[in-house]
């Protein structure tokens, strides 16, 4: 059974920190490494879907182009993509909820 087949509840998952997902900065590092090589991206995108369907494809923006969540919004202003719909911190909540899944299956694969 994957990870992705879990439930989620994305009210508990707003304010919890990477450290309480169990990922260090050195391993947040290696796993921005991953997501960006494009290695790994049906598992980023299945974690991205996971964590919050409604805003997946910003996630993925985000993770893989290294864009936060204001550089975003400014594409959003220039009328390039469509309105994050989530506030800032929610939005970095379930990113770190999406770091934590994909952490997950990386270790479940072996990585």
């Amino acid at each position: 059974m994957s990870i992705f087949d879990l439930e989620n509840d994305n009210q508990s998952v707003k304010r919890k920190s990477l450290e309480h997902y169990g990922i260090s900065k050195q391993r947040y590092m290696q796993l921005k490494d991953y997501i960006q090589s494009g290695r790994y991206d049906s598992i980023a995108s299945q974690a991205a879907h996971t964590a919050n369907k409604d805003i997946a494809e910003y996630l993925i923006l985000s993770v893989t182009q290294n864009k936060s969540y204001d550089a975003l919004r400014v594409k959003w202003e220039l009328k390039e993509m469509e309105r994050i719909p989530y506030c800032r911190t929610d939005f970095y909540g379930i990113r770190r909820y999406f770091y934590s899944l994909f952490d997950k299956e990386l270790r479940r694969i072996g990585k």
